[in-house]
């Protein structure tokens, strides 16, 4: 696997706080949760794309604060490839077929109020975040959407945004 979190925290500008990383990945979960609500009502011709964006924009968010909680590239990968590999597992079943798009934010909240209260990085947190990828990765796969290409869409899109920062001159 790539290492896009630390390809995107050396382009990235000092990141002043993990409020400022959570308020992102707040952002796009939300509008992951707004596409899918809009796909149910409108159908997914207008909104599936902008989904997956920000399904993608989510992910790299993720990947970010994993990093910025101190776990390594490899911890990262492994716990993406046993997701993979355990998504039918009995043991973690129940997690994994029930972590649906309204059930995203939860993950994120749990996330966000444990890095937010805490300013010490934590195993709990580790683990929270483990389980944020893991419903991630199922929303990915219950759209039917390869994970690894949402993953690398999301680095693309993020890269982009820090080109249109640097022409606005984004300091």
């Amino acid at each position: 696997m790539i290492n896009y979190a630390k390809i995107l925290s050396e382009k990235e500008k000092d990141n002043p706080s993990p409020f400022c990383r959570t308020s992102y990945l707040i952002s796009n979960a939300a509008q992951v949760i707004h596409c899918y609500g809009r796909t149910l009502r409108f159908g997914p011709e207008g909104y599936n794309a902008e989904m997956r964006c920000a399904l993608g924009d989510t992910i790299i968010q993720t990947l970010l604060l994993a990093r910025e909680n101190c776990m390594t590239h490899n911890e990262i990968s492994d716990i993406l490839e046993e997701t993979k590999l355990v998504i039918n597992d009995e043991y973690y079943a129940p997690l994994m077929k029930n972590s649906t798009t309204e059930e995203l934010l939860h993950h994120v909240f749990d996330v966000i109020s444990d890095v937010i209260k805490t300013s010490q990085k934590s195993i709990e947190s580790q683990i929270k975040i483990e389980m944020l990828l893991g419903a991630l990765f199922d929303v990915s796969t219950k759209m039917e959407w390869n994970f690894d290409d949402v993953m690398h869409e999301g680095f693309q899109h993020t890269i982009e945004r820090f080109e249109q920062f640097n022409r606005e001159g984004w300091k």
